[in-house]
């Protein structure tokens, strides 16, 4: 089983080094205005509270899994409202869209969050999965396409 344990683990850090490419990716690639940079911090922050998650996981810390779940149930939230930084108002279609992928990302935060809580480490990985869907989905409508690399 440790091999099986090793492999399960591998898989695992293998998307939070995806979710990190994406997140330099973020710094180096999109349009450098006011509202791309405004979300670095909290992509970085993401991304640190997804390790952190991963470790306490790992230990089978639910408390440290439920912290960390909720720092990114906060982030979805700022990230939601700095929308109209990304997205212009004159563009109600793709305005909605980025307030719908980081109000997902949200509800899954909030659902990892209540797993870590149970103690339930199956919903757990099935939330940070979910999570980790939403982020690669919003990176991909909206940084790539605004970078040109559509």
């Amino acid at each position: 089983m440790i091999g099986g344990w090793n492999m399960l683990r591998a898989k695992r850090l293998k998307r939070v080094a995806v979710l990190l490419m994406l997140c330099i990716g973020a710094i180096g690639l999109a349009p450098r205005s006011y509202g791309y940079n405004a979300l670095v911090p909290l992509m970085i922050s993401n991304l640190s509270r997804l390790q952190n998650l991963m470790v306490e996981l790992a230990m089978s810390d639910f408390e440290g899994v439920a912290q960390a779940a909720k720092g990114l149930v906060g982030n979805a939230k700022a990230i939601r409202d700095l929308a109209h930084l990304v997205v212009t108002d004159q563009n109600p279609q793709q305005m909605k869209a980025f307030q719908e992928l980081a109000h997902e990302l949200e509800e899954h935060a909030g659902q990892l969050e209540a797993a870590a809580r149970a103690r339930n480490a199956q919903e757990v990985r099935t939330q940070v999965s979910e999570v980790l869907e939403y982020c690669l989905a919003c990176h991909q409508q909206f940084r790539d396409q605004a970078a040109g690399h559509r």
